[in-house]
């Protein structure tokens, strides 16, 4: 083996430690991914049991019947209640968001 490439293995073996020391390295890279998405699945569990995500599902659910009476469609045809609902409040609930969950998504795209 050549001391150019013992040199090069040397580097590359030298930089790995490094990257495992600061937390660049793949594994903890992944570590960190998995700890934040973790991190942001609780908090929008979390959020489905809000007040007011609820009192906007519950909108919804009421709009669902509304349209499902006016529209004249037969029931096959339209999404469940439970569907409505949760699109009426995904669309407009507005959460407050804890600063963990920045620093999770901080953490996914570092």
């Amino acid at each position: 083996m050549s001391h150019a490439k013992r040199g090069s293995q040397l580097s590359e073996i030298y930089k790995q430690q490094y990257l495992k020391s600061i937390g660049k390295d793949n594994a903890s890279i992944k570590q960190k991914r998995q700890e934040a998405l973790e991190c942001l699945d609780e908090w929008i569990e979390s959020q489905y049991s809000d007040r007011q995500y609820e009192k906007l599902y519950g909108n919804g659910v009421s709009e669902y019947y509304n349209n499902i009476r006016h529209s004249g469609l037969p029931v096959p045809d339209v999404p469940t209640k439970e569907d409505v609902g949760h699109a009426y409040a995904e669309k407009n609930f507005g959460p407050r968001i804890p600063f963990s969950v920045i620093l999770s998504i901080r953490d996914l795209l570092d």
